[in-house]
């Protein structure tokens, strides 16, 4: 049972999420967010089928066993708090993208992703982060062309003419 109180909140804020995005990307030309906007579109479908699906599953097993159904275990609030630190990763990714540029957005993540899963700092992952934002970079705005996020700082524009 708790396994569907956890899918059905996982289902919520991918909901949410979705919805999000989803208006995010309608703020985008339609020729270079076609595919977003699709993309956009079906994890709100997928997702909120899984949070009805869900529903109506705990609904039945509740009135099934006649009781009112029993609350998080502890160990199940500690893999919905990791599944919220994902969100709240990534969350904080788009708005440092906003802020700082996207080249210094993507180390600060990979560099805070790779620490709080592994719970230690590497020096390394300092250098990891360093390299593969930059390759990242390299590929889609030098190579492919594609078009920088707006920010408040432009850092990007520097990175791109060196």
């Amino acid at each position: 049972m708790i396994n569907i109180k956890r899918d059905a909140a996982f289902a919520l804020v991918l909901t949410i999420l979705g919805i999000w995005i989803t208006w995010e990307s309608f703020s985008y030309s339609l020729q270079s967010s076609f595919f977003l906007r699709g993309l956009a579109i079906i994890l709100v479908v997928m997702s909120a089928t899984f949070l009805i699906i869900r529903v109506v599953q705990y609904r039945r097993l509740v009135i099934s066993n006649g009781h009112s159904a029993p609350y998080f275990k502890s160990e199940d609030v500690h893999q919905l708090l990791k599944a919220l630190l994902v969100f709240g990763l990534v969350g904080g990714y788009i708005v440092t993208i906003t802020l700082v540029g996207f080249a210094l957005a993507t180390f600060f993540f990979v560099y805070l992703s790779m620490c709080f899963f592994s719970g230690k700092h590497r020096n390394y992952y300092l250098a990891y982060s360093a390299i593969l934002s930059i390759l990242i970079f390299m590929l889609f705005f030098n190579a492919l062309g594609v078009s920088l996020p707006d920010s408040i700082l432009p850092l990007d524009e520097f990175f791109k003419i060196v």
